[in-house]
């Protein structure tokens, strides 16, 4: 028989069907499928170059497939209509609003909540029962936005800070409540003060934690301060909320922030936020750092070069946005 026509009557046959149909495939692997994806497995058993033209209905009517649809998840489709839900509402949201606006059903919508919450994107309230976006995936928006762009601006300003004080040089952004360094430019000296490209550290304990945070919508700020750990790394770090949003009103006034040795024994930094011109929220933080006494005696200069430096980067942010 032509195999065409096989599977013709056999997709015929089993879209009139209303049980789910259990196949071998491979001879290892058993997976359950609605008699519509049988005949799509069938066709690809026997003939790999051929698509089937036909998808099965609820009911057993057939119609023809649209290009590409076939390759549309529908778990990360539902996943992202529940994310726009989230976005769009400007309060928490109980699980029956997102059920009822995403058009998702109540166990795909609880499973795929669980996960985001899992993995940071959304914060539950356990007392309410209602769902909210964290920072985390505003902060994967905000960067892939800026991403190439301030690498590219900020390395020039980069550069000429380590020439003219041969200490380490940072460029960093908060992501997810943490400082993420993405460019580091290293000092030549033996004793040097240096982090990971990539490398996470908190904002409680660092200058440039201290110096983004300073600039930061205050709901957002709210957020990730009742999620800091307020680890204690050497004597000097700030262990206490109340205690850090003070220094943070010191940091608008004096428009840097520092690290005496906060975060290492022996290690101190500097930072400026990278602010948004038209906003004046920080997108981003510069830092110098190296051994105290080193920091200490060029303090002053460090300071003045850090600030002119961060607001020129920020106003060509601005410029090519």
């Amino acid at each position: 028989m032509d195999f065409r026509r096989d599977l013709a009557l056999k997709c015929h046959h089993a879209a009139g069907q209303d049980e789910v149909a259990s196949r071998r495939v491979s001879g290892q692997v058993k997976l359950n499928l609605t008699s519509g994806v049988v005949c799509d497995m069938l066709a690809s058993q026997q003939n790999s170059s051929f698509t089937p033209k036909v998808k099965t209905l609820p009911g057993g009517k057939m119609q023809r497939q649209s290009g590409g649809s076939a390759y549309l998840v529908p778990m990360v489709e539902h996943t992202f209509r529940i994310l726009e839900v989230l976005s769009g509402s400007s309060t928490e949201v109980r699980l029956k609003e997102i059920v009822s606006q995403a058009k998702v059903g109540p166990t795909s919508t609880f499973r795929i909540l669980r996960t985001l919450a899992k993995l940071g994107y959304i914060d539950h309230d356990a007392g309410t029962g209602k769902y909210r976006l964290t920072s985390k995936i505003r902060d994967l928006a905000r960067w892939s936005q800026l991403g190439p762009s301030l690498h590219q601006i900020a390395r020039p300003f980069l550069e000429s800070l380590r020439s003219q004080f041969n200490e380490t040089v940072n460029l960093a952004v908060l992501e997810d409540g943490a400082i993420v360094y993405v460019e580091i430019l290293q000092s030549s000296e033996t004793f040097r003060m240096a982090a990971a490209v990539g490398s996470r550290a908190p904002i409680h304990s660092t200058a440039l934690g201290k110096a983004i945070a300073a600039h930061i919508p205050q709901e957002r700020l709210d957020e990730i301060l009742s999620r800091c750990p307020w680890t204690r790394f050497t004597r000097r770090t700030i262990t206490k909320p109340r205690d850090f949003i003070q220094v943070l009103a010191e940091v608008r006034r004096q428009g840097y922030a520092r690290d005496d040795e906060e975060d290492e024994h022996g290690g101190s930094c500097i930072a400026s936020p990278i602010r948004n011109a038209s906003t004046g929220h920080a997108v981003a933080g510069i830092s110098v750092s190296g051994p105290t006494h080193r920091i200490r005696a060029k303090r002053n200069a460090i300071i003045a070069e850090l600030r002119r430096a961060s607001s020129a980067i920020g106003q060509s942010l601005e410029q090519t946005s």
